[in-house]
């Protein structure tokens, strides 16, 4: 009778835990919704808004993928919000389908054939909101490369023990599709992702993985080639596209080895460390506390105090940070060291082998980089690990999980900015190890163990979220504050902003109409801050869809993408400048391709906006 009675009391208190997740997950969903309306970036969000709104205006590329969501411009012609939705659904929906393929792949491979809870597949999915924890949320190119990364990693997961047709060949439409959004988005990305492809066709040495993904590249080439004669006319039209892309873009970037070297060069302070040491600590206790045979009361108090403790210190640590680079969004890595110490730790007592890894990671790469330091230290125990389970299934799980570690650096590569920042922001890789591995490693204690950390990370990414939304990124007040709603051209939704937005916005609109300018007028952008007031003016930004100011060759760089745009276009563009701006572009550039500015145009309004403080004036050229 006390038997049962314990066993009663157990899943009530899980189903408890399951409750609170599913109302975590809830709360994501709502305020994910109700921030979609809130805040407009001047700078990054214009690049792409401006992107997909006229992806052909422009002779040079460095990514298609405003190519890829221009159908959005079509169906929803001016609508941010609208757009903004079909990205987080993107990003839910291939999160959802790497889970499932997640789920698949450790109940296939492993002899006890142990289930991921679908409560677990459900967290996991909601964690990968955790990518708009740095609030830049028009789909761009890092949405695309986010949602190509899940996509394509999901086709080969699912391709392990999918030996009848059909499965293979939706193993192979999945990669294939995944390796599209891949290039698209960003084609550095997709080196390392082939040779992820290439190291898990190794690892598993299956005739259906290799069947699905010679059928994948077959498919990718196909469409990939469509694709090039869609967006180049030719295929060497297309080819020169890039080529002018990568030449203009080199001049804002220092060349390959450097601009490596400046991603990957970062290390953490002390307070950093001491934030990561805290949480793994955490951690590794949670997973001792989920080994024991009952844990009481008591202890699930204990776990979900922990949990909160940790979620709330994310919110406040993005928050700090203004929102944009914060190492906080690394928690789940340092929660793989924290399980995988705990199963060293359980299981080779006495055994130090892990330790000089350690050792000469932290020497060796510390002073390069603290974001490799940690992936090679997760990375060398997994292959430790890997070598020293039972059964040669479990071996090709760890080995996955290797190779699972550094899709986010590769993500992070892909996008040419630091790896401490953009990795970050596709952790829901590394939440899937944490499952995998859970799994693996604890198989008495793994249902209770994910359930704890499905929840955990449902906690951290709401929290993620309310710390991106209190300090979003280039944003001057929080989304709470954006209330001031505006429409702008079409659009069916109203975005939001703050009242010194809103002014800035409406005072050049209502200024802009009155003295004549007509939707798709072409401007050439002299600020290098503001393409977002292009978009919303429903004028073409010219030369590029941001004239980028504030790098070391910005003029040249506006200089050569100015004199691609044809005369009779330049002649008749208006033009917004910020004479007194931190990243203006000298109006020297205007002479040097044949405008006499200021001399041959009429001032329209002037306008501040508070961010960088600056004054911006709309100019309109004079008949002549």
């Amino acid at each position: 009778m006390g038997t049962a009675s314990d066993i009663l009391k157990e899943q009530w208190l899980w189903n408890r835990w399951r409750v609170a997740g599913y109302v975590l997950a809830t709360l994501n969903g709502v305020l994910f919704v109700a921030f979609l309306v809130r805040g407009l970036d001047l700078t990054d969000e214009g690049l792409y808004l401006n992107w997909i709104n006229c992806p052909w205006e422009y002779a040079f590329l460095v990514t298609a993928a405003g190519f890829f969501f221009h159908p959005l411009a079509l169906i929803f012609p001016e609508d941010i919000a609208a757009w903004r939705l079909v990205g987080g659904v993107m990003v839910l929906g291939s999160a959802l389908t790497f889970g499932c393929s997640v789920r698949s792949y450790a109940s296939g491979r492993l002899l006890e054939r142990p289930k991921l809870p679908v409560s677990a597949v459900l967290f996991l999915s909601v964690a990968a909101l955790s990518f708009y924890s740095w609030w830049v949320p028009s789909p761009g190119y890092n949405l695309l490369n986010l949602v190509g990364c899940l996509l394509f990693t999901s086709g080969l997961l699912f391709s392990v023990g999918g030996a009848n047709g059909y499965r293979m060949m939706s193993s192979a439409w999945l990669t294939s599709l995944g390796a599209i959004a891949i290039w698209m988005a960003k084609p550095p990305t997709a080196f390392p992702m082939a040779l992820f492809a290439m190291s898990f066709v190794a690892i598993h040495k299956r005739r259906e993985v290799f069947v699905s993904l010679i059928w994948a590249t077959f498919l990718t080439l196909i469409f990939s080639a469509a694709i090039a004669l869609v967006i180049g006319g030719t295929f060497q039209g297309f080819v020169d596209r890039y080529s002018l892309g990568f030449d203009l873009g080199s001049l804002l970037r220092p060349k390959f080895l450097p601009s490596v070297r400046d991603q990957f060069w970062y290390t953490f302070s002390y307070l950093d460390w001491f934030f990561f040491l805290g949480a793994t600590a955490i951690a590794f206790v949670i997973v001792r506390l989920a080994c024991l045979n009952r844990p009481g009361p008591l202890l699930h108090v204990l776990v979900a105090l922990s949990l909160v403790a940790v979620s709330i210190c994310i919110g406040m640590k993005i928050a700090a940070d203004d929102g944009g680079r914060s190492v906080a969004r690394l928690i789940p890595l340092s929660t793989i060291i924290a399980l995988l110490l705990a199963h060293v730790l359980r299981t080779l007592k006495g055994n130090l082998a892990f330790i000089p890894i350690l050792v000469v990671s932290v020497l060796i790469w510390q002073s390069l980089s603290s974001v490799l330091t940690m992936v090679i230290l997760a990375t060398s125990m997994l292959a430790f690990i890997g070598r020293s389970v039972d059964g040669a299934d479990r071996a090709r799980v760890c080995w996955t999980a290797l190779l699972l570690c550094w899709v986010p650096i590769a993500f992070g590569f892909g996008s040419g900015n630091a790896i401490e920042l953009m990795s970050g922001l596709a952790s829901v890789f590394w939440i899937a190890v944490v499952f995998l591995m859970a799994i693996t490693l604890f198989p008495t204690a793994h249902s209770r163990l994910v359930e704890w950390m499905g929840v955990g990370f449902a906690c951290a990414t709401f929290a993620a979220l309310v710390g991106a939304g209190s300090q979003p990124y280039r944003l001057m007040h929080s989304l709470w504050q954006q209330n001031e709603c505006i429409s702008i051209g079409r659009s069916t939704l109203p975005i939001c902003l703050d009242p010194a937005s809103a002014s800035y916005f409406q005072r050049i609109g209502r200024a802009a109409l009155t003295s004549g300018f007509a939707k798709s007028t072409p401007i050439v952008d002299l600020t290098g801050t503001a393409p977002t007031t292009i978009f919303f003016l429903e004028g073409v930004p010219i030369g590029s869809a941001w004239l980028l100011g504030g790098y070391p060759n910005s003029e040249e760089f506006a200089r050569r993408a100015l004199e691609t745009v044809p005369r009779d276009q330049l002649n008749r563009a208006w033009v917004l400048s910020a004479p007194k701006g931190h990243r203006s572009i000298p109006e020297t550039v205007m002479t040097a391709i044949g405008l006499n500015f200021p001399s041959d145009y009429e001032e329209v309004v002037r306008s501040h906006t508070e961010y960088e403080n600056e004054t911006h004036i709309l100019w309109k050229p004079r008949p002549k």
